[in-house]
């Protein structure tokens, strides 16, 4: 059976307007969704613009920490080389009054 043989089917006004309402109301319903989807979006797309935010907060906040630790160790490694500058000042003082006293006592 070929296109040319096939019934033609008519459609009466009514059943035209009752399709042309179930068509509005699925394209509705279409719309409704999508206008839904849009708002999940914009809500997901917040709740990662958060994130993002908290995590570049947690990033300053560690950069900071390190900072802070590598100020402290520099700190205490000047801290270290001044107490070596005193513990051989205190030798070269002590040696010094060794010889001072040494010399002191056979005068």
């Amino acid at each position: 059976m070929n296109l040319e043989q096939q019934p033609r089917v008519r459609f009466t006004d009514a059943q035209l307007t009752q399709l042309q309402q179930l068509m509005d109301a699925a394209m509705a319903s279409v719309n409704l969704q999508l206008q839904n989807g849009e708002k999940r979006m914009d809500g997901l797309s917040s709740d990662i613009a958060g994130l993002a935010l908290k995590q570049d907060v947690n990033n300053v906040k560690t950069e900071a920490m390190y900072e802070m630790f590598d100020t402290a160790k520099k700190g205490l490694s000047v801290l270290g080389t001044i107490g070596n500058g005193v513990k051989w000042a205190a030798g070269i003082a002590a040696a010094v009054v060794a010889v001072w006293a040494a010399l002191k006592g056979k005068a």
